[in-house]
């Protein structure tokens, strides 16, 4: 069961560079193009507009590559709780260690493309996907099924950003039993 985890994560940690192109190419053009069209004004009234309007513009950038980077995290993390859920796996810690490396093996090989002039919102950037990585790891490995309106109740205070991160694993884990590619557990653990 192990090897099965191993090499599907790492099969899909080799596309996920690839698909984060795909993903955030739209959004990085329509920031470059609108830097471009900044660049090329020339009165200081439409300068001092652009100005102020770029301030949205760099939001929307941010928080579409944190959500990309979170929802690739929420996937390896459910990838994880679902493998270490069958009552034969005893250390499963391994699980987590080996998820957590193969989910940030790819971003770091991004970030080796960079070069030396990384910006301090792409150390951001993973460091928000590595705390969404470890919060969804120690919350769900010991979450039960009658602890699950409890828990929505108390992520719902927090903000409705992490709740549609647990959307999104739980929907893994539906599609994932769905296609056959993980057996439903024999415990009273099911979906969270």
């Amino acid at each position: 069961m192990f090897w099965k985890f191993f090499l599907g994560l790492f099969i899909i940690s080799i596309i996920f560079p690839f698909l984060w192109t795909l993903l955030a190419t739209p959004v990085n053009a329509f920031m470059m193009l609108f830097f471009k069209i900044y660049e090329n004004e020339e009165g200081e009234k439409q300068r001092k507009a652009l100005s102020i309007m770029s301030y949205p513009v760099m939001a929307i950038f941010f928080l579409t590559h944190i959500y990309i980077l979170c929802g690739w995290s929420a996937f390896v993390v459910s990838k994880a709780v679902a493998y270490t859920w069958p009552p034969d796996v005893t250390y499963k810690w391994i699980y987590y260690v080996v998820g957590f490396i193969l989910c940030y093996g790819p971003l770091g090989f991004m970030a080796s493309k960079e070069g030396r002039k990384g910006s301090f919102s792409s150390c951001l950037h993973i460091s928000i996907a590595m705390l969404v990585y470890m919060s969804n790891m120690f919350t769900l490995d010991n979450l039960a099924e009658s602890e699950i309106e409890t828990q929505k109740q108390t992520l719902i205070k927090f903000g409705d950003i992490q709740m549609s991160f647990r959307e999104i694993i739980n929907t893994f884990l539906k599609l994932q039993y769905s296609f056959g590619d993980l057996e439903k557990p024999e415990t009273d653990r099911g979906y969270y």
